[in-house]
C-alpha cells in the first residue's frame, strides 16, 4: 500500500490533478460497478466489480488525442496480476454532434476504450504528442538519478518511473 500512497503522490506533483478545479464524474454505472471522472486533465477508471473484467469499455473524456495509462492498481509492484498493458495507445473518438452536449458519450464530447480487470483503479492521462519526441527526462526517484525515455509497465506517467532496476 505504501507504494500506491507513493505512486499516487508522484502522480500529483506530475499533473496536479488534486489541486485542479476540473472535476467531472462523467459515469456511475451500477450495473458494471464501474465509475469514470476526470480529474484535471486525467480520466480515472474504478472497476468495483468482484468478477467482471471488461475489454473494450468505452469512457468518455474532455480532450481528444491519445491516452495511456499513468497509473494502475494492478499493476506487479502493487500487487497485482499486470493485466493492464501500459505500452498500449488509446485513441479518442469524437462523440456526438459538436457543441451539442447532449448528443455526446455520457456528457463528453469524446471517447476511448480500455481493458478494465474486476477489483482495480487505472488512470489515463492525454499524451502530449509535441513533447513525445522528446520524453526522455531526468526524475528523482528516492536517492537516485533515473533516466526514463519510453512508458514501460513501472512508470506512472511521463518522466516519472518507480522501478528501482533502470
Amino acid at each position: 500500500m505504501n507504494a500506491f500512497d507513493r505512486a499516487m503522490h508522484l502522480l500529483d506533483e506530475k499533473f496536479s490533478f488534486l489541486s485542479s478545479s476540473k472535476q467531472i464524474v462523467s459515469s456511475t454505472n451500477e450495473e458494471d460497478k464501474v465509475i469514470v471522472f476526470e480529474r484535471g486533465d486525467l480520466v480515472f477508471v474504478f472497476n468495483f466489480h468482484p468478477v467482471n473484467t471488461y475489454d473494450g469499455y468505452k469512457v468518455g473524456c474532455d480532450l481528444p488525442g491519445k491516452y495511456r495509462v499513468a497509473l494502475d492498481s494492478d499493476a506487479f509492484e502493487f500487487g497485482g496480476h499486470g493485466r493492464v498493458g501500459h505500452d498500449v495507445d488509446h485513441f479518442t473518438f469524437p462523440e456526438g454532434i459538436p457543441g451539442v452536449p447532449e448528443t455526446n458519450f455520457n456528457g463528453r464530447p469524446n471517447s476511448f476504450k480500455v481493458l478494465s480487470p474486476p477489483r482495480t483503479s487505472t488512470v489515463y492521462y492525454r499524451v502530449d504528442e509535441s513533447k513525445e519526441e522528446n520524453s526522455t527526462a531526468e526524475v528523482v526517484v528516492g536517492q537516485e538519478n533515473k533516466e526514463v525515455g519510453s512508458m514501460k509497465h513501472e512508470n506512472v506517467g511521463p518522466g516519472v518511473n518507480l522501478s528501482s532496476d533502470n
